[in-house]
């Protein structure tokens, strides 16, 4: 992960369009990557927020290698590359990249947190297949209606 974000970054950094701030204002004008035109055209018009989306991606990308050894920080920015993530996934349409990505993030993430996901993720498996083991349990079968007795 430290080599693909920084990698990423690099190059993005000896762009003209990242140095200038507009790679993402050009981004959201291809056809390609529209799934929602009138949300890309929404965020294309506002240039501060274009401007702060491209240096802030480009910030954490390069620094991202640098931050693993602070603890602190190490525990905020998996947060930040998953918003950033899931971003990409709806504005640009690229879900599986997202998906793949914030899968690997979560490689950063605290101990503790990924143990209580893990437990309350079991939990919640056994609750919807029924069982302690994880196998559904036949259900009781209804009672047949008593058919009415005709009077002729």
């Amino acid at each position: 992960m430290c080599l693909i974000y920084a990698t990423a970054g690099w190059y993005k950094i000896q762009g003209s369009r990242c140095q200038e701030g507009s790679a993402l204002y050009y981004a959201l004008h291809l056809d390609y990557f529209a799934p929602w035109p009138a949300l890309s055209g929404y965020l294309a018009g506002s240039t501060l927020t274009v401007l702060v989306l491209s240096y802030a991606t480009v910030m954490v990308q390069v620094a991202f290698p640098f931050t693993l050894a602070n603890r602190k920080v190490k525990n905020v920015l998996p947060a930040a590359m998953t918003a950033e993530h899931l971003g990409i996934a709806v504005v640009l349409g690229i879900p599986f990249l997202s998906l793949a990505m914030v899968v690997c993030d979560a490689v950063f993430l605290p101990t503790s947190l990924l143990v209580a996901l893990g437990a309350r993720c079991g939990r919640l498996a056994r609750s919807r297949s029924g069982g302690p083991g994880g196998v559904p349990q036949p259900r009781p079968a209804a009672p047949l209606p008593v058919p009415e007795k005709s009077v002729s």
